[in-house]
Formats: C-alpha cells, structure tokens, sequence
C-alpha cells in the first residue's frame, strides 16, 4: 500500500511544480497561469514557513515583479543573446561545458527507468524544467529524491548566479533567481 505523503512533501512536490512553470518560454496563456500561481499561493508559503522553510519574503518579492517585455527577456536569457546566451538552462552546460553531456545521458536513463518518456523531442532532460517537474514527481510517489536532487544542486549554483546577474533587478527573473536559491537551499539542508 502506497504511503501518503507528508504535509511538508506534499508542499515540496507543489512548489518543485510551480517554479518547473516558471522557466518555460512565457507565452501570453503561461504568463496568466503564473501570475495566478503567485497570487494563489500564500497558503503553501505559510504552510512551508511552519515547516521550517521561510520563502514568504522571497515569494512577495517574486509576486510583485514586473512582467514587461518577459518574452523578449525569457529569449535573451535561455535561448539566443547577444553575443552569448546568459543562463542557458541545461545542467549539461555547467557540469560539462557542452549541450548534451554524459549527465544528460544519465538523467534521460534515470527518467526511463522510472517508465517516463519525454513528449517534447527538441527538449533535453536535463532542462531546469524537467529536472524540477521530475523531483516533484518523485516527492508525490514518495520516492527519494537524493540522488537527483544532488544532481539539481551541483549546478544549479552556477546557473541561478547567471540568471540573477544577467537580469536587471526588480525584473522576474533577477527575483525568480533569489527565490529559486533560496528555496534549493532549503531543499539542501
């Protein structure tokens, strides 16, 4: 018989979940999906704040970031800047210095072995979004996380520095970098 989950992993897998939301490319559709997330969601923070893990700060500050020109700042960002892109969002990029490394590989096998195939093709496992989707999966089957979510942090370091210190601040995603460092900190201890 399958274990329900805990309060506290049962809010992990919702924000895991959310913030996966977070760094896709933000169609007008996903943008209107994540303001209602940051608007509706001061109920987990003060239920994961009883847990021991403060982000209402963190999430009030992100809740309260501007949206303009998001798109445009999503692409510059994650996918095609000028001259470099800035905070491409692969683990591969960081662990290996290469688009598509062996931690790809590895990470693409794990999630096989779980019995999930990727829909999307032209996408890597090992984009933030599905590393982050994929915990929360694994937290909703009560599952450990240890292993992945060590993965997760042996880059993430690397990557939230370039996303904050290549988006101008008050800007979503200079805040979704604060939040999402805050929160893996947490997860760390």
């Amino acid at each position: 018989m399958k274990q329900s989950l805990s309060p506290l992993n049962s809010n992990r897998a919702k924000l895991y979940s959310i913030l996966s939301l977070f760094f896709i490319y933000p169609t007008p559709e996903l943008q209107k999906e994540v303001k209602q997330s940051l608007s509706k969601r001061s109920r987990l923070m003060l239920s994961l704040k009883k847990q021991g893990c403060d982000l209402t700060k963190a999430w009030a500050s992100l809740s309260e970031a501007s949206f303009d020109g998001i798109e445009e700042e999503h692409t510059r960002l994650f996918i095609s800047g000028a001259p470099v892109t800035t905070a491409l969002p692969y683990g591969s990029v960081y662990l290996e210095k290469t688009l598509q490394g062996e931690s790809t590989d590895w990470l693409r096998q794990k999630m096989q072995a779980q019995g999930l195939i990727m829909r999307d093709k032209t996408e890597l496992p090992d984009h933030i979004t599905i590393v982050l989707e994929y915990i929360s999966y694994l937290i909703g089957r009560n599952e450990s996380t240890e292993e992945i979510g060590a993965y997760l942090q042996k880059w993430t370091g690397e990557f939230l520095k370039a996303l904050e210190g290549n988006s101008a601040p008050g800007t979503f995603y200079h805040r979704l970098a604060i939040f999402s460092r805050s929160f893996l900190e947490f997860e760390r201890r």
